[in-house]
Order: C-alpha cells, then sequence, then structure tokens
C-alpha cells in the first residue's frame, strides 16, 4: 500500500467517507477504508510477498539497513537526498 499524497487509512464502523477506493469488512463488524482522493495511491493485493517485491523491484526498508551499509551505498552517489 502506497498512501500517494493525499491518501489515507480510516477504521471504524462509521459509514464509508467519500473517496473510499477499497474497503476491507472485518468479523467485528469493523471495516478498514483506503481513502485516495487524488488517485495517487495504490494497493496491491499478492499471495506471494517475495515475488511482489522481486517484481516491483523493492529494496529494503529504510528501518533494515545498517549505517555502515547505507554509507558504503552511498558514498559513489551525487546529488541531494530526501
Amino acid at each position: 500500500m502506497h498512501l500517494g499524497m493525499t491518501g489515507w487509512l480510516d477504521y471504524g464502523k462509521d459509514e464509508k467517507p467519500k473517496y473510499t477506493r477499497a474497503t476491507f469488512i472485518f468479523d467485528s463488524g469493523n471495516s478498514l477504508y483506503f481513502v485516495n482522493p487524488r488517485k495517487l495511491g495504490r494497493l496491491h493485493i499478492t499471495d506471494n510477498i517475495h515475488a511482489f517485491i522481486q517484481q516491483m523491484e523493492i529494496g529494503p526498508d529504510a528501518l533494515a539497513i545498517r549505517e555502515d551499509d547505507f554509507l558504503r551505498k552511498m558514498k559513489k552517489k551525487k546529488g541531494l537526498l530526501k
């Protein structure tokens, strides 16, 4: 799930928010709404997360990279970092 610039998740029993693009209904009766007014977000459903990560060429989580690995990778880069 990528929320884009203006997307968010809304959880509860309330009525469906405007611009809801996907709804997940739980046994408790609560729902999780993927709200995305500008359609900039993305939602993918997969049964094989490892194949999806490889297909989408997703790198490691930023918090999972050790500092020395990060510095080594960034040493050869030029430009700005967000």
